[in-house]
């Protein structure tokens, strides 16, 4: 009985042990995406090179193919930057509030995700052939209570929780670079 007590004990520390060590991985990654995120929005950009540098780096830190992002102010946004879509594609130029999931999310201020992306949707490729995401994460960015940016992210796979963890998290940053390089603009 002792024996077996004894093993039950050590199964118990190796999981707990376990838990503690993925819980650690997945904060140090989620720290690491916030260092990147804050490097690539840092200086005086304007709006267009910071909508790629910040779609550049999340797509390159959490697996996206495919990225837009969008700025604006008072209900109307316009697309800053795209990454991974062909020339062409026919992605969206601007929305205002509840037209379509862009809007939506920014109505809700909360972030969206889709799954079973249908196959008409916006498509990604290279000089090789062109695909379609299958899964979606749209990301309102508010400072203020105020949304002035919008992320959308297309992964092949889906999209795992630290990746939402990490958008959460980092759009409060992003929201505020976008609120400077409006304003710079104006």
């Amino acid at each position: 009985v002792s024996g077996l007590l004894g093993l039950a004990l050590i199964v118990m520390i190796a999981i707990l042990i376990r838990r503690s060590t993925l819980a650690r991985q997945r904060e140090e990654w989620l720290q690491s995406g916030q260092v990147g995120l804050a490097t690539a929005v840092m200086g005086d950009q304007p709006v267009e090179q910071l909508g790629n540098n910040v779609l550049e780096f999340l797509a390159r830190y959490t697996g996206a193919v495919a990225g837009a992002i969008y700025t604006g102010t008072g209900g109307q946004f316009r697309r800053a930057a795209v990454y991974g879509v062909p020339e062409g594609a026919g992605v969206l130029e601007r929305f205002g509030p509840r037209h379509g999931l862009l809007g939506q999310a920014v109505a809700e201020n909360r972030s969206l995700l889709v799954s079973d992306v249908p196959d008409d949707y916006i498509s990604f490729g290279a000089a090789l052939g062109h695909s379609k995401p299958r899964h979606l994460a749209i990301m309102p960015a508010s400072a203020d209570g105020a949304v002035n940016a919008v992320i959308e992210l297309g992964f092949i796979r889906p999209v795992s929780p630290r990746v939402l963890d990490l958008l959460t998290q980092a759009s409060g940053a992003m929201a505020a670079a976008v609120r400077s390089a409006l304003y710079r603009e104006q």
